[in-house]
């Protein structure tokens, strides 16, 4: 996903930017090509936030959008499993997003 404000690349799918086997381990779990769209838009939400409160916000849109894709995508069998890794994502995110935020919000 690009910024339109600064025309950057700033999404790369499940897992941490610069992450080595950490990232690559996620991007090939099942879970990981479920969630992609959420988690590109959360990385932008991490781009573009200037406040804890803005962190916050990403997190939660980010759990929600996870949960709708979930809904989405899933068979009737599997919502749990893929719930319950949502959960494990968002928890990641709120334990060690802080390193990735930006909070100086890209304006351009």
């Amino acid at each position: 996903m690009i910024c339109k404000y600064c025309r950057k690349e700033v999404s790369n799918g499940v897992g941490p930017a610069n992450g080595g086997i950490i990232t690559e381990v996620l991007h090939d779990l099942p879970s990981s090509h479920i969630f992609k769209e959420a988690a590109d838009d959360h990385d932008l939400d991490y781009h573009s936030g200037t406040t804890e409160s803005d962190r916050m916000w990403a997190d939660n849109m980010f759990l929600l959008r996870m949960n709708n894709a979930v809904h989405a995508k899933c068979s009737w069998y599997s919502k749990w499993w893929y719930f319950l890794q949502a959960k494990r994502n968002y928890w990641a995110v709120r334990k060690f997003g802080n390193k990735f935020f930006s909070y100086h919000g890209c304006r351009g």
